[in-house]
């Protein structure tokens, strides 16, 4: 691919063919490409490259000084002569992605992580190598202990030498309350975690996890929040689904309530996980245990319009792609979230406390439960690895329960 495709301006063509980056400039359309991207963005891109070789060219630098300050330097300087956009960096990071690709420049120099950083950095390391949990689940573990860690205004690596049960305790007991019971239990959970990474490595004197205290819960307190068979199926109905953005988030709306999907599983779905022929689906589910789910008629369906008439062309291999370049697959479940959100959001459905993906997979549960299966295949359908994940579903078969009920003392009769 050549620029020629994207610039029909002869001028800046022959300054990026002649300029510092001739070398690599091909290797920069056949990105643009491949990630979808279309002629406005590539002819801004071009513009923005054609400048910055110029700059260097002002301040007698080459292609082998870029590096990210360089480059921060140059973004400085053109923001005071034209209006800056959103784009510019990402513009900047794909040249400078490719540059170290073809060994123009050389790698990155590494970021100086300040104390709870680097702390957080070794911990998910510790994470993922002993005890083998996922990157996005350590990313959780860090989540809930940064600001914790803050609050200690650690100055250097050792200062967490000085951490005392005191510390945590007062603050468990300040922000408790910040949230649900179920946010402190899990923020306790993770604490004593780290704690005992803490002891493991010696960095601190005795394992202070026996020393966090238990968040009061009552066992299967709540109610699970669902949709009724209706307001499911409102919710699939609306839109018309005559562009690709909508056949694609009709896909994914359909996996979610007849199959159950969670959304991280949606998400990372690819196209060798779906066997046509035996119509099957491959499922990567929680704790990296994969499980074999039916490609019933309708979803499959639904996919086959979206990836014959809807998904852009590109080489990635997850069958739900971004609708705008680059199109990749989702970065993270938060994009079936949100398709779930709106969906629910655009059919006008109240009376529900939360609006996420997860609400169909309660939904499915309940109207399984209404059609006379049992909690034993709910859990096989919904792929639980505890029975007691699957017994708060007992709770809203109102006819079922009303046998159990005793009789109201003094009631008439």
């Amino acid at each position: 691919m050549t620029l020629e495709v994207f610039l029909s301006r002869s001028r800046l063509l022959r300054r990026l063919r002649s300029g510092p980056f001739a070398e690599v400039i091909d290797l920069y359309t056949d990105q643009l490409r491949q990630g979808g991207y279309p002629s406005g963005y590539a002819a801004h891109a071009f513009r923005l490259i054609n400048h910055f070789g110029r700059w260097l060219i002002d301040h007698s630098l080459h292609p082998g000084d870029v590096d990210e300050q360089l480059v921060a330097r140059f973004l400085t300087a053109h923001a005071q002569c034209r209006v800056q956009t959103g784009a510019d960096h990402s513009v900047m990071g794909r040249l400078l992605a490719i540059l170290r690709a073809a060994r123009v420049i050389g790698p990155p120099l590494p970021l100086l992580l300040n104390p709870v950083e680097q702390l957080l950095e070794d911990y998910q390391g510790y994470l993922q190598r002993k005890l083998g949990l996922s990157p996005t689940t350590t990313l959780i573990y860090s989540r809930y202990l940064r600001p914790f860690l803050r609050s200690l205004a650690l100055n250097r690596a050792d200062d967490i030498a000085r951490i005392t049960a005191t510390d945590f305790i007062h603050y468990i007991e300040e922000h408790a309350g910040d949230g649900s019971p179920a946010t402190a239990g899990a923020f306790c959970s993770r604490l004593r975690s780290f704690l005992r990474y803490l002891s493991a490595e010696g960095l601190i004197a005795k394992d202070l996890s026996v020393y966090v205290p238990s968040v009061k819960m009552w066992s299967q307190a709540g109610l699970p929040a669902y949709l009724s068979k209706t307001q499911v199926e409102q919710v699939l109905q609306c839109g018309e689904r005559t562009t690709a953005k909508d056949r694609r988030d009709y896909a994914v709306l359909l996996l979610l309530a007849r199959l159950g999907l969670r959304a991280n599983e949606v998400a990372l779905l690819a196209l060798d996980d779906i066997d046509w022929r035996a119509g099957h689906i491959h499922v990567q589910g929680k704790g990296r245990k994969g499980a074999t789910m039916p490609l019933l008629p309708e979803v499959g369906e639904a996919i086959a319009a979206y990836l014959c008439d809807g998904r852009p062309v590109s080489e990635s291999r997850r069958v739900f792609l971004r609708s705008y370049a680059p199109h990749i697959g989702f970065a993270s479940s938060c994009a079936v979230i949100h398709i779930a959100r709106r969906a629910i959001k655009a059919a006008n459905v109240t009376g529900v406390a939360h609006r996420g993906s997860h609400l169909f997979r309660h939904s499915l549960a309940t109207e399984l439960l209404g059609s006379g299966a049992t909690l034993s295949e709910i859990g096989q359908v919904l792929r639980h690895q505890n029975h007691d994940t699957t017994r708060i579903y007992a709770k809203v078969d109102l006819a079922s329960l009303r046998h159990l009920a005793a009789p109201w003392p003094g009631a008439m009769q």
